[in-house]
C-alpha cells in the first residue's frame, strides 16, 4: 500500500509512490508540450504549498478539479508526478 503524505512528510520520506493529496492552487497549472510535463501547485492541509510535475498526459477533469492527489515522490523542491 501506498501511504497518503503531507508535503512535510514527503520532503522527508523515501519512496517513489506517496500520495500527496491537496487543493489544487488557483491559475497554477501549466503545460510544456515539447516535455510533456503538467506543473501545478498543491496545497496541503497544513498551508505548505509545493510545486509538482506531472510526467504524461494531463487528467481529463483537470480543468474542473479543486483537489487533487499525486503520486509520486519528492526530488529537491519539486514533486514528481507519474
Amino acid at each position: 500500500a501506498s501511504p497518503y503524505v503531507t508535503i512535510a512528510q514527503a520532503k522527508s520520506a523515501s519512496g517513489d509512490r506517496l500520495h500527496l493529496a491537496g487543493d489544487l492552487v488557483k491559475d497554477s497549472t501549466k503545460t510544456d508540450i515539447y516535455s510533456r510535463v503538467l506543473s501545478f501547485r498543491i496545497k496541503d492541509a497544513q498551508g505548505d504549498v509545493v510545486t509538482v510535475h506531472h510526467h504524461g498526459e494531463k487528467p481529463a477533469n483537470m480543468q474542473k478539479a479543486t483537489k487533487i492527489v499525486a503520486v509520486g515522490k519528492m526530488e529537491g523542491d519539486v514533486f514528481r508526478s507519474d
